[in-house]
């Protein structure tokens, strides 16, 4: 169950957003997520994650849920994103290894990580892939996407 959504994490994510896509992808229901909306709104006064996300997807309304291949890969193609361009962070391991089948890079959120950590980790994954990849040059994760299931 969602307990808080403080500020600092909501602004970070817009932040992010202006380098990367951002996406939000939860397994959820309308009782939920206007629970979650609420939440929102006693702790930061509004009710929305305007700002934050290109898009939301809520699995009772994409019809979808996470770990099912299907899911990931209809987000995909409705943005035309590239898999293996692509960051999945999730605090569920059931979810990340589905996320992996997809083709997606993956983190999973374990509770010594944080959101905040991102970019550190998408440093680390761009070394690793321009290591990897020595015949051509490589973007990585630069400018590209992130998919955000945990808030």
């Amino acid at each position: 169950m969602l307990l808080d959504l403080p500020i600092k994490r909501l602004n970070f994510i817009k932040d992010l957003r202006r380098n990367y896509k951002t996406f939000l992808f939860s397994n959820t229901n309308e009782i939920h997520l206007k629970e979650v909306f609420n939440i929102c709104k006693r702790q930061n006064g509004f009710n929305t994650f305007e700002g934050c996300f290109e898009q939301e997807y809520y699995s009772h309304i994409l019809g979808k849920r996470k770990p099912h291949y299907e899911a990931f890969i209809s987000i995909l193609n409705e943005h035309n994103i590239i898999a293996n361009e692509t960051l999945f962070i999730d605090d569920s391991f059931q979810h990340v290894l589905g996320a992996r089948a997809a083709g997606l890079y993956t983190i999973h959120l374990v509770p010594e990580k944080s959101i905040f950590d991102v970019l550190s980790f998408i440093n680390e994954i761009n070394t690793t892939k321009l290591k990897e990849e020595t015949d051509h040059l490589t973007d990585g994760l630069n400018k590209r996407s992130v998919l955000f299931s945990k808030l």
